[in-house]
């Protein structure tokens, strides 16, 4: 409360296994995933480097799947009196039968 700033730690690691845990999550509530739509805070870009998030995507979603990213602003915004919050937001649905 009341706070000015607050700090965040992450672990590059950690944030590609959780990554990994949502779109395998995501893919296994279809029978046969046709496609996905992922929404990827752009902070989660910065930190783990252009790229590297969006491959650790593909590879959780297979080949045979393919997916729109939208690398997005929204999570980057302020909250209450802190003039910045930033959260590492990575959305993932997945369509199919």
């Amino acid at each position: 409360p009341r706070a000015v700033a607050y700090l965040m730690q992450y672990e590059t690691e950690e944030l590609l296994r959780v990554t990994r845990e949502v779109v395998y999550a995501a893919k296994r509530q279809m029978l046969r995933p046709r496609f996905a739509l992922v929404f990827h805070c752009v902070s989660r870009s910065l930190l783990l480097g252009y790229g590297v998030g969006e491959r650790i995507i593909r590879e959780a979603l297979g080949e045979s799947v393919p997916f729109l990213g939208l690398l997005t602003f929204g999570e980057v915004a302020p909250y209450d009196d802190a003039p910045l919050l930033h959260n590492k937001t990575l959305v993932v649905a997945v369509g199919g039968e």
